[in-house]
């Protein structure tokens, strides 16, 4: 993937464990070794060659709104709580806090 050129995506999934980036679609294009540990079911869906959509992996707890890109673009400046969403009956789920930064030219969202 050529979106951040000067760093191979290997080296920016260790340096930044818990990114997630997506696209304007909400698919999911790459997460960190944090995120792809925690959540087996992503790279299993990747290796399967299956789409995975944000909101089939996460909830927005904060903003509270449904997750598209029109929305992220719209609180750009707010800090964003996702939710990892449960499987199999698990109640226990990990909640995630940061920001969007938005790479208008490649139409992609970083978190």
């Amino acid at each position: 993937m050529a979106i951040l050129c000067f760093i191979v995506p290997d080296v920016f999934c260790a340096v930044f464990p818990f990114h997630i980036l997506f696209d304007e679609k909400m698919e999911i294009i790459q997460f960190g070794d944090g995120l792809t540990r925690l959540i087996p079911r992503f790279t299993k869906a990747k290796e399967a060659g299956k789409t995975v959509m944000m909101f089939d992996i996460f909830t927005m707890i904060h903003p509270y709104m449904a997750i598209c890109y029109s929305n992220i673009k719209h609180f750009m400046n707010a800090v964003f709580l996702l939710q990892i969403n449960p499987v199999n009956g698990n109640t226990n789920s990990l909640v995630l806090k940061g920001r969007m930064l938005n790479k208008v030219k490649e139409n992609v969202c970083f978190y």
